[in-house]
């Protein structure tokens, strides 16, 4: 079943079909169009399963700056799972943690408010460490301390060195 279809019945080279979300807004910055997937219940109330969002992050007289959002639903409350920014990097938050993956010039996690992060088993990470020993540590973390080039861990309350 077909619910909505653009097509351009052109066979040119540059046939193309285009849709187009617009906002009136002459300025405007946030979000300027969704396109959203709902499902209706008994009640009559919408449910919304996903939603791909755009938003101005800068706007002026010569051009724009945006973002693409994409949102899916957990019992019933959307949250964003990937955002495209302008720069072009992908971000993709971790749920729960604060954190997430970033992918731009370097695939790379982002830290959250903990200031740690957890890995499976079997995977790998370089650490950049930092002056001196690492301030708040918790049992089982890695550092490297690049004041006396060592790799320290932390383990039984106090710091060691690896090697």
């Amino acid at each position: 079943n077909i619910a909505a279809e653009i097509r351009n019945t052109g066979t040119g080279s540059n046939a193309q079909a285009h849709y187009f979300i617009s906002t009136g807004a002459a300025a405007n910055t946030g979000s300027i169009g969704t396109i959203t997937w709902v499902v209706p219940n008994t009640s009559g109330a919408e449910k919304r399963s996903a939603l791909i969002s755009s938003s101005l992050t800068a706007d002026s007289s010569a051009s724009i700056t945006s973002n693409i959002d994409f949102y899916t639903a957990n019992a019933g409350s959307l949250t964003s799972k990937m955002l495209i920014t302008a720069a072009g990097q992908i971000q993709m938050p971790i749920t729960g943690s604060g954190g997430g993956i970033l992918v731009g010039a370097d695939a790379q996690f982002f830290r959250g408010a903990a200031d740690r992060m957890d890995l499976a088993s079997g995977d790998a990470l370089v650490i950049t460490g930092g002056a001196g020993d690492f301030a708040t540590p918790v049992n089982g973390m890695l550092w490297y301390n690049s004041t006396t080039g060592k790799m320290r861990v932390y383990e039984s309350g106090a710091w060691a060195n690896v090697v």
